[in-house]
């Protein structure tokens, strides 16, 4: 088990390096949703495979290893056992390149199914509440 802790309260320079994110927008009513009212691309990636909406038996075995590589080597962040806001956001930091990877192969998936997904990326992504080696979970005013 990985030990991981908060730190709350801290600010992202814009000196360090870029983080990136990678959210979902969904249709509604021909409408593009505001980005606010959306969620990560894992969520959508899960949502959609639970619900029988991978029609491709490729695409099902590609998203079941791309979950399984990112259960064995990516740490979860504290969700659950949080007080965070629900416009806290999880971002991949730059040096995450092979985590990057798989979010755009999970993007590329999930364009096969018409589902539209945004990339963001900042140097300044908000109050961090969470860091670990690869991500990072902040609150932005900007989003």
């Amino acid at each position: 088990m990985i030990t991981v802790k908060s730190l709350h309260g801290e600010r992202l320079s814009h000196k360090k390096r870029k983080n990136r994110s990678v959210h979902t927008i969904h249709r509604q009513y021909g409408r593009r949703k505001k980005l606010q009212h959306t969620h990560g691309i894992i969520t959508q990636a899960k949502l959609m495979l639970d619900e029988g909406l991978i029609l491709y038996s490729y695409h099902r075995e590609q998203l079941d290893a791309i979950f399984e590589q990112l259960n064995d080597t990516l740490p979860c962040p504290p969700f659950e056992h949080s007080n965070w806001p629900n416009n806290a956001i999880s971002w991949f930091l730059d040096s995450s390149t092979s985590f990057v990877a798989l979010m755009y192969e999970l993007k590329h998936i999930l364009e096969e199914y018409d589902t539209i997904v945004t990339v963001l990326q900042y140097q300044d992504v908000g109050t961090i509440l969470y860091r670990d080696a690869y991500q990072v979970v902040a609150k932005s005013n900007q989003l």
